[in-house]
């Protein structure tokens, strides 16, 4: 096989061995020599340094040896480098050159992460620098980036490394604006003739679908992980290749020709996963699947001739282009665009339905009813998780049409009204009974009568304790109870509410099931926000009331956990209701919690469809490890007004956990991922709580736990940032790491969490 910046240099001639065989005999000096070709460089590197990669840069750090010699080796000793590291501003740390290995270890190695605030950092700007070899003048950039680049002999090599989306210097990812700064540098870069490379911690998708495009519109390479560790081999291969040389890519984009005139126009929309092939000699060489956009990419192709074809399914014909498919040829490191595919449907089917105010509530479009327009309905493909939205008429109707046969889900997107402090779910839903419609298009099919009906929805009373409290010594432990009031009015009429706080007996159940194993604590003090109690409440508000928690006097270390509640009652209305929480021992081998004000919630946001959560588990310890886990969701019961419903986990029944066992090696990280979504959404009043155990000893018991807190019908902002975990169980020195990470499975949906817990066990 032919290998980048390698020359063969024996067998001379053809470059193959034609060798006699007789099937007994052994034949030797079979021998292939080759001369790695030097590729003088020019090299910076241009360093995400914000706190959240503290180890990714450890890793380089640790590894700068092996980088710098590669350069050397690479280069023959012809190189010059240069270091630009950033977060919200920007620092030229050593410009280029010749030959400065030294100077450009000792800056790297002189690297303190920090800052960087809200994620999006200044990505785009610090590229900036870098390709047009910009000064510090007007600028929030710390010394010159002296334009040394030398010309076109050398390869001019810019490698990212971040996990951040770009922000400019404003801290704010803004589109129209910091994605169309980012794109400006594949033209600066390619009139620059420099090659830009993307290495990636973590899967931001922002970030991963600009730093990509960037990478290969400027012949680069891209890379993503969540592994520390890899991030300087990942660095080692972009300059082995000499940023890319030698190696050609291929794009385009898959769409659904509505009109089937043989162009992108008009309703005409992107189609995920569709199977794009590359072909060599008739042969499928490789496959890939259209992304959300409809793009795909063949990368890192050696120079030769290629095909690319889509697969036709059934039921489809090909509308563009006129050919069936494209031929290349590629020579050095030509990029392709433009290989698009579009296809129109031989008989697509409909989804149509009315939605109404269903003033009797008897869940059926009856006289008196009311046709509501402006209301969103969402229709999901199952096959491909993509998801449309529509808006119903004047007259409570819509309809999709133009569909593929498949399966299908449609939901409606809740009505929500803003009084007083948060937003809350003002509709309750009468039609579907199980919140959403799950159907199955065939061809040449119109499926009628998908109707969503709606009552405006009573007053709601709840309140809400985050449900792990650990004790991290023997004295106390502080918490907060938040008093929900979400009675209609106009966000001025307080409620007054006296609240008890009680420990629960060994042996008492929970509403989601569970039976404690000790005693609560039997001693309780309100302390500030609002205490004492009764407290006021406005319509429409919340209130937290603080409470501190004596350590039980029986309680036992590594005996499990205990119960206790707040029982509240409305003064004026005598109603009560209640919510209940765990308590945690220290752990025997060592529990520090540092959760500020008990981990009180920033805000929350409904779940209006499927979400996917990710942890990224590292194992921070020299020993491997086997992890049995356990994801699961613990639910209040839901008030009368509400109804039922409870949250799917992977489109399981409610109810039903997902588990899983994981070995992981010493210094690897593994990532465990859950797709949340809501049964009956509009029953779905009140907190959630999704939990991961994690079991690191194979007792049975959890020793890890994660959690954090759903709530389905406020609609406020929230950050999530990093779990992390540091246990030592017996016999071993595990330390784990738990990044929660959230990516949208579909457009508009979505769950925002509370405050990350920073455990350390």
């Amino acid at each position: 096989g032919s290998y980048p910046n390698w020359t063969q240099t024996f067998p001379q001639g053809s470059g193959n061995h034609t060798v006699p065989f007789d099937g007994t005999s052994v034949v030797s000096d079979i021998n292939f020599g080759n001369n790695r070709e030097t590729c003088p460089l020019d090299v910076a590197l241009v360093l995400d340094n914000s706190q959240n990669m503290f180890k990714p840069i450890s890793a380089i750090q640790a590894d700068i040896d092996m980088l710098i010699s590669t350069v050397q080796l690479v280069s023959g000793n012809n190189y010059q480098l240069s270091l630009v590291s950033f977060n919200d501003d920007i620092v030229v740390d050593e410009i280029l050159a010749l030959n400065n290995g030294l100077p450009f270890k000792l800056a790297v190695n002189a690297l303190v992460p920090s800052g960087g605030g809200n994620v999006p950092n200044a990505t785009d700007e610090s590229l900036n620098t870098a390709i047009n070899s910009l000064t510090d003048f007007g600028r929030p950039q710390a010394f010159d980036f002296v334009n040394n680049w030398r010309g076109p002999a050398v390869k001019k090599l810019v490698i990212l490394v971040t996990a951040a989306p770009p922000g400019g210097f404003d801290d704010t990812y803004t589109i129209g604006v910091d994605d169309v700064s980012m794109l400006m540098r594949i033209p600066e870069a390619n009139g620059n003739d420099m090659l830009v490379s993307a290495v990636q911690y973590h899967n931001n998708p922002v970030a991963a679908g600009l730093m990509s495009t960037v990478a290969m519109g400027t012949g680069g390479l891209y890379q993503q992980t969540n592994n520390a560790a890899d991030i300087p081999h990942m660095i080692r291969r972009v300059i082995e290749a000499c940023g890319g040389e030698k190696t050609g890519s291929v794009h385009g984009r898959k769409w659904l020709d509505e009109n089937g005139d043989g162009q992108f126009n008009g309703n005409d929309r992107p189609i995920p996963q569709w199977r794009i092939n590359l072909l060599v000699a008739g042969t499928v060489l490789e496959s890939t699947y259209t992304n959300e956009r409809g793009e795909y990419w063949f990368m890192d192709l050696p120079a030769g001739d290629y095909r690319v074809e889509e697969e036709l399914p059934t039921g489809w014909t090909q509308t563009f282009p006129a050919g069936g498919g494209y031929d290349v040829t590629i020579t050095d490191a030509e990029i392709f665009h433009d290989l698009d595919f579009g296809n129109k449907l031989d008989g697509p089917g409909d989804i149509c339905g009315q939605k109404y105010n269903d003033l009797d509530r008897d869940h059926d479009f009856t006289l008196g009813d009311m046709p509501m327009g402006g209301w969103i309905i969402e229709l999901m493909d199952n096959a491909t998780n993509q998801v449309i939205s529509t808006t119903t008429d004047a007259n409570g109707n819509y309809c999709f049409t133009n569909l593929a046969p498949g399966s299908y889900t449609v939901a409606e997107s809740q009505h929500r009204s803003r009084r007083g402090e948060f937003d809350f779910d003002a509709w309750g839903q009468s039609e579907p009974v199980t919140g959403v419609y799950s159907l199955t298009l065939t061809t040449n099919t119109s499926l009628t009568g998908i109707d969503f009906g709606n009552w405006e929805d009573p007053s709601n009373e709840w309140c809400h304790i985050y449900w792990d409290t650990h004790f991290t010594d023997f004295s106390y432990v502080d918490v907060q109870v938040e008093i929900y009031n979400e009675t209609l009015g106009n966000g001025f009429n307080p409620d007054l509410y006296d609240v008890v706080m009680m420990g629960l007996p060994a042996g008492s159940p929970s509403p989601f099931g569970s039976i404690s194993d000790q005693d609560g604590s039997t001693s309780f003090t309100f302390i500030a926000p609002n205490a004492p109690p009764p407290l006021f409440v406005l319509d429409s508000h919340m209130k937290p009331l603080g409470v501190r928690i004596d350590y039980p006097p029986a309680m036992v270390i590594g005996g499990g956990w205990a119960f206790y509640q707040a029982i509240v009652t409305n003064r004026q209305t005598q109603e009560t209701f209640g919510c209940i929480a765990a308590l945690w021992p220290p752990e025997d081998h060592g529990v520090q919690v540092d959760r500020p004000n008990n981990a009180v919630g920033d805000g929350v946001q409904p779940l209006d469809g499927p979400r996917v959560f990710e942890w990224v588990v590292e194992n921070l310890g020299n020993d491997d490890l086997l992890l049995d886990m356990q994801i699961d969701t613990m639910a209040p019961p839901a008030p009368a007004a509400r109804g039922g419903g409870g949250v799917s986990l992977n489109g399981q029944a409610a109810g039903t956990p997902v588990t899983t066992q994981i070995a992981l090696q010493a210094g690897m990280s593994q990532t465990v991922s859950v797709t949340v979504s809501a049964i009956n959404r509009a029953a779905q009043a009140g907190v959630h709580d999704l939990m991961l155990d994690i079991d690191t000893d194979g007792d049975g018991t959890p020793d890890i736990v994660s959690a954090q807190t759903i709530l389905v019908d406020v609609n406020q902002t929230s950050v999530p940032t990093a779990i992390q975990l540091n246990q030592t169980a017996s016999g071993v020195q595990p330390q784990l790491v738990v990044a929660l990470l959230v990516t949208m499975l579909a457009g508009t949906v979505g769950v925002v969490l509370w405050r990350r817990r920073r455990w350390e066990l």
